[in-house]
């Protein structure tokens, strides 16, 4: 049977610090806090086989919108996990891991370290914006069949454009280099996934051993 407990303080006492380095551990936490909603909500988003008010253009389209918004969201994340394992103040909190929790945050720490000019290169394209290189590379290599959609109703009109999926679909290749497309995407949805799991893993580490207590 699922379980939950709920802690209230407020905020300001949670994040007070006492020194620089107890100031630059709580930013890193609050951001961490942050973004693990943001990401929570962007992972399910994008898995989901129906969310029909925002599946106004296609499922595919809502679907593409939340992986490039969760590839943002690691990026950010990956940095405050940097910083924080950094941090002089943490390294106490890193004290009051188990053994296991120690492997898998260092774990995460290491992947992100690993993986940082991937995941930049790939959130700089397509990463919750659609900038001129990565336009450039979709219409000068888009080979699919695309539609648009115009909609009237009386004196008014709207316009469904789901040849935008396609864009950001032939995009999101841009960096392949000799690889395959197909190689490419297959190497970078399973950097995504593992990325978006061991996000998750450090963060609720981090709320278990020193979050909780602080709300206490």
């Amino acid at each position: 049977m699922l379980r939950s407990k709920s802690l209230a303080k407020h905020l300001a006492d949670v994040f007070s610090s006492t020194s620089p380095d107890s100031k630059s551990m709580q930013i890193q936490v609050s951001r961490l806090s942050v973004l693990y909603e943001d990401l929570r909500i962007e992972w399910h988003g994008a898995q989901q086989d129906e969310l029909k008010p925002l599946d106004h253009t296609s499922i595919d389209t809502r679907r593409f919108y939340f992986v490039r918004r969760t590839l943002a969201t690691l990026a950010e994340i990956g940095q405050a996990i940097n910083k924080l394992n950094a941090n002089k103040e943490f390294q106490s909190v890193k004290k009051l891991m188990q053994p296991n929790e120690i492997k898998r945050w260092n774990e995460a720490v290491k992947f992100f370290a690993k993986g940082h000019k991937f995941l930049k290169e790939w959130r700089n394209d397509i990463g919750g914006h659609f900038l001129d290189e990565a336009a450039a590379y979709a219409i000068d290599n888009v080979q699919t069949v695309g539609t648009i959609e115009l909609y009237r109703s009386g004196a008014g009109a709207d316009v469904k454009m789901p040849f935008a999926y396609e864009l950001v679909a032939v995009a999101m290749a841009k960096n392949k280099g000799a690889e395959t497309e197909h190689q490419f995407l297959e190497k970078a949805f399973t950097f995504l996934k593992n990325a978006a799991l061991l996000a998750i893993d450090a963060i609720q580490i981090v709320t278990n051993v020193y979050l909780f207590d602080r709300f206490k």
